[in-house]
């Protein structure tokens, strides 16, 4: 498929890239995985932190510990009981944000979270990070977190999302950086993030970049599917 980008008109605060990308993906373009669910431990099981200083904080850094101790509470299949780990710690995020939007925390406060987990191997942390940050002014730490992971994910949404969330950056004196990272991935890195990069690369594409990024695809194996779907998001965008 290919995701058709727009470029994010930086004083319209009304559009968000990373808002699209959501509402792309839940629309279908990129199918959640049909695992099933595990059953949540009953409250009473799961032990609580007591809150010291910022208690938003301070219920993050539990939930964080508990997916390399098995005393929380959790289910002792050590799969399930990081399923649900991850739930718990996005929907903290999300929960924090909506602080944040009432003026109960500091816009610190949510920009460290967002780029702390959005180092978490969990897919679901991943994107409420990628959601926090995108309510945020962009700045160079916030640029630095995302754009390592498009480069490191090995999950298709969070690799879609940072390439929406990055496309606010283009304006703003990152456009080299991010052109440089994605031709690095495109001819190194692992195959998914190559491929799905190649397919969502549109709003990447300018009058300006479309010769490097033709040059780069003489560079690619032909037989890949990196190689297919970089050819076909150059067609589209010279139609």
């Amino acid at each position: 498929f290919l995701v058709t980008f727009l470029y994010y008109q930086f004083n319209d605060q009304s559009y968000s890239p990373v808002a699209e990308g959501m509402s792309a993906l839940k629309s279908g373009y990129i199918q959640e995985s049909d695992k099933p669910k595990a059953e949540k431990p009953s409250p009473q099981d799961k032990p609580e932190p007591q809150p010291s200083g910022d208690y938003a904080t301070s219920r993050l850094n539990y939930l964080k510990s508990c997916y390399h101790r098995t005393d929380c509470g959790y289910p002792s299949n050590r799969e399930q009981a990081r399923r649900l780990i991850g739930e718990d710690i996005h929907n903290e995020l999300l929960v924090m944000l909506e602080k944040w939007k009432i003026g109960k925390l500091s816009e610190n406060a949510i920009r460290n979270a967002g780029i702390e987990y959005l180092q978490h191997p969990d897919g679901l942390v991943q994107e409420a990070s990628i959601q926090l940050l995108a309510h945020l002014q962009p700045t160079p730490k916030s640029f630095e977190s995302i754009i390592a992971a498009m480069q490191d994910s090995h999950d298709e949404k969070i690799i879609t999302l940072t390439l929406y969330e990055l496309q606010r950056y283009l304006p703003l004196g990152y456009g080299e950086r991010i052109h440089s990272a994605v031709a690095q991935t495109l001819l190194h890195g692992n195959s998914l993030n190559a491929n799905v990069i190649a397919k969502n690369l549109g709003a990447y594409l300018s009058p300006e970049t479309i010769y490097s990024y033709r040059q780069l695809l003489s560079k690619i194996p032909k037989q890949s599917r990196t190689y297919q779907s970089l050819q076909n998001t150059i067609s589209n965008y010279s139609q």
